[in-house]
């Protein structure tokens, strides 16, 4: 007689090795990132690294910015509660510009930490049939928090009368990986200076 929990035995181990195989790719992902840069490392020494055939790692990651995004989950749900609090923040010694000053600053932050596979997560996301890096559900979250604050600085008088959404797009596309890296690392700008130089243009002008 066939016990009631062995039907099921060879399906918890399709998941069981399902689980492993993407810590053994995570893992091995990591540590080749470490050692040789995101930009250099190659999916075949991924799945080589791991262990595991390239099937493998294609049914899991089909591209190198899907493992990328994987390795910054944790790091991504961390900063977009962050954000969630500082907009939900309410002191009467937090201004509506202290709150974008200080978004401003964790998304430069978040960017500085994470400049190689945060580039390879915008290149792959910028291919044919894919989602565009500005549909991705982080863009979107940034946008919508930024865009959020804009909107109730000038509606309190704080700022003039602006795009918010466009103002909100256009502060985020300053901080792509590409230009982001030219200013830090090129010009050698720190990152209170990216943050200074960003408000100049997109904020300081516009206060009372």
């Amino acid at each position: 007689m066939i016990e009631h929990n062995d039907v099921y035995a060879p399906e918890r181990r399709e998941r069981c090795d399902a689980a492993e195989n993407r810590l053994q790719i995570l893992a091995a992902a990591r540590a080749l990132f470490a050692q040789q840069g995101v930009e250099h490392t190659t999916m075949h020494e991924i799945a080589r690294a791991a262990k595991v055939g390239q099937g493998t790692l294609y049914r899991r990651f089909a591209h190198k910015g899907l493992l990328c995004e994987a390795l910054l989950a944790s790091d991504i749900d961390c900063f977009l509660a962050r954000l969630d609090a500082l907009r939900a923040l309410s002191s009467p010694d937090v201004s509506v510009l202290d709150k974008i000053d200080r978004l401003l600053a964790d998304l430069i932050a978040m960017t500085d930490s994470h400049i190689p596979m945060l580039a390879v997560m915008q290149h792959e996301a910028c291919k044919p049939n894919r989602p565009d890096f500005c549909h991705t559900p982080l863009y979107q979250q940034m946008h919508a928090h930024l865009a959020g604050l804009l909107r109730q600085a000038a509606q309190q008088g704080a700022l003039r009368r602006l795009d918010a959404d466009f103002t909100a797009h256009a502060i985020i596309a300053t901080l792509t990986p590409t230009f982001f890296a030219l200013q830090r690392f090129d010009l050698g700008q720190s990152q209170a200076q990216i943050a200074a130089k960003i408000r100049a243009v997109f904020i300081e002008p516009l206060r009372p």
